[in-house]
């Protein structure tokens, strides 16, 4: 499935946005889905998966345009916990080169998840994306990506990361997901 979502995407960079995601009662804790926003231009895609029966989720940054200097593309994703009342830590995928895409690895989760928190997509200056206009959040998503701390570094615990750069793709693990300190 994983390699014929990208082969679609790629096919329909230009076209309407596309929008999938099994509804619930108030979209609280939605246990399952794939969504993918236009951020600004068509050209410019944010992509998120996610199952909290099986665990797994990744995040995609498609971009089939040009950047300005220091600029980038991020999708963000963060599940709920079962509780329903917090949250595990962020992952991102963020390419800040023009016309190449970052797709984040699918992820297996060690915890209970019950579903999404916060999706979606960002363009703006590197570390600092989600502070512009052009931020555009999941449908279905109870809290925004503005809160998430998009500083992709390895002194942010509280984000798991995948990012492409001039210089080539970094990864980070982040922090364990239940630390509070993250």
């Amino acid at each position: 499935m994983r390699v014929g979502l990208r082969a679609g995407v790629a096919a329909s960079l230009g076209a309407a946005l596309t929008l999938t995601i099994a509804p619930t009662a108030g979209y609280a804790n939605v246990p399952s889905g794939n969504s993918t926003q236009n951020v600004y231009t068509s050209h410019r895609q944010s992509q998120q998966y996610w199952s909290s029966s099986t665990k797994k989720m990744y995040v995609n940054a498609i971009l089939s345009a040009n950047l300005p200097s220091g600029y980038c593309l991020d999708s963000w994703f963060d599940w709920t916990t079962p509780e329903g009342s917090s949250h595990y830590d962020s992952r991102g995928a963020r390419t800040c080169v023009s016309n190449y895409s970052m797709y984040g690895d699918v992820v297996t989760e060690s915890n209970s998840v019950a579903g999404m928190q916060k999706a979606g997509g960002a363009y703006g200056p590197n570390n600092n994306t989600t502070s512009t206009s052009y931020l555009v959040n999941a449908a279905g998503s109870t809290i925004s990506i503005a809160s998430i701390n998009v500083v992709m570094n390895q002194y942010n615990c509280s984000i798991r990361y995948w990012k492409r750069t001039s210089s080539g793709v970094e990864y980070w693990t982040g922090g364990p997901p239940t630390n509070p300190n993250c």
